[in-house]
């Protein structure tokens, strides 16, 4: 279990070479990818990133609660586990663990691909991309990811003048912020035009849920900082309830007047900016 500094901080387990969890990064309340934090009860998280140091610890309010968090090993790979130890059965109970889900390996639906469990099969392609692959894709392997279905205004154009817009990516556990560009001292409406002046820009997110309380499917115009991402969007999931909204950059022609919901529950996930 290894912390990741650059970019916007995040955790992973590591099995070898190979990564086999990502936590996503801290949104100001919890881990984007460790949504179970949210209904903790006794528990309080803390996360800090400076320049001195990249830190996340967490304290139990009741002194007669024990708890601990460490990686197990399960089969050909580890587990991380959060326990508590239960007295009157002499035993330390399992409290949370990942990965858990199909969704929880390391992009399961490559770069541009949206893993949602809720879903049959689990992967789909965002709004204004395609299969990169479809013959792996019908056999229902979406690691080789999705393609932008139309080029990007700014980059045809070669300005930075542009008809692109968003479209929000609701309750996500946002893409891999290893390679992201971070700004703190954005608000989530200037990081928008920030990536909309940057014709590498991908798509952008609030660093800071609980600042304003809109980024946590709250609209545009909650949150604080900025995260912005120049690369293809790996290791992205989407949630029942929680998780972040993610604004990701398409060409006018893709953006239409089109709403994605998931069954069965036909809760939307995207809308437009």
């Amino acid at each position: 279990m290894v912390m990741d500094t650059t970019g916007d901080p995040q955790v992973f387990i590591w099995n070898g070479g190979e990564k086999v969890w990502r936590s996503g990064p801290w949104d100001g309340v919890q881990f984007t990818g460790v949504p179970d934090t949210a209904t903790y009860s006794g528990f309080t998280f803390s996360f800090i990133n400076s320049a001195q140091e990249v830190t996340y610890s967490f304290q139990v309010h009741n002194a007669s609660i024990i708890s601990h968090l460490g990686v197990v090993s399960s089969g050909n790979y580890g587990l991380l586990q959060r326990s508590t130890w239960v007295e009157a059965a002499r035993a330390w109970n399992l409290y949370w663990y990942a990965p858990k889900d199909q969704c929880d390996a390391v992009s399961p639906c490559g770069a541009n691909g949206v893993c949602d469990t809720n879903n049959m099969p689990v992967c789909s392609c965002l709004r204004g991309f395609t299969p990169r692959t479809p013959a792996a894709w019908a056999l229902r392997d979406g690691r080789d990811g999705c393609v932008r279905s139309t080029p990007l205004d700014c980059r045809r154009n070669g300005t930075t003048s542009t008809t692109d817009g968003f479209v929000a990516v609701r309750h996500a556990k946002v893409p891999d912020t290893e390679r992201s560009a971070v700004d703190w001292s954005l608000t989530l409406e200037q990081c928008r035009q920030a990536c909309l002046r940057n014709c590498s820009c991908t798509a952008y997110a609030s660093a800071n849920v609980s600042s304003g309380g809109g980024g946590r499917g709250g609209g545009a115009g909650g949150g604080s900082g900025c995260v912005m991402w120049t690369t293809g969007l790996t290791d992205l999931r989407v949630y029942p309830d929680f998780g972040q909204d993610l604004f990701v950059r398409l060409a006018a022609s893709d953006l239409g007047t089109y709403t994605y919901e998931r069954p069965p529950r036909f809760v939307p996930l995207i809308s437009f900016y």
